[in-house]
């Protein structure tokens, strides 16, 4: 595995919705509760908004050009806010 980590970009926004979809539906099927990412067009616009956002920063996990995780940072305030992180639970 050849994990890199890059900036994410609007390019980033159909792969991030999924896995942040996918991820979060994971862990909320495991422990029957309720999704925060009940769709994945949902996840596609909160990616998009976060992605397109310059007051978050984004960071991208990928191998070999596939997209295995997102993260966020809120940089807005004086205290940065991690996430929403999501790892493609299908790696």
């Amino acid at each position: 595995m050849a994990l890199q980590i890059r900036s994410g970009n609007s390019d980033d926004v159909v792969a991030s919705g999924r896995i942040l979809y996918e991820a979060f539906t994971h862990i909320a099927e495991a422990h029957s509760f309720p999704s925060d990412f009940p769709s994945i067009e949902f996840g596609e616009q909160i990616a998009g908004y976060l992605l397109g956002n310059p007051g978050f920063a984004s960071f991208v996990a990928e191998d070999g050009g596939q997209q295995l995780g997102i993260n966020f940072l809120d940089e807005r305030g004086v205290i940065t806010g991690v996430g929403p992180i999501g790892i493609d639970p299908t790696i």
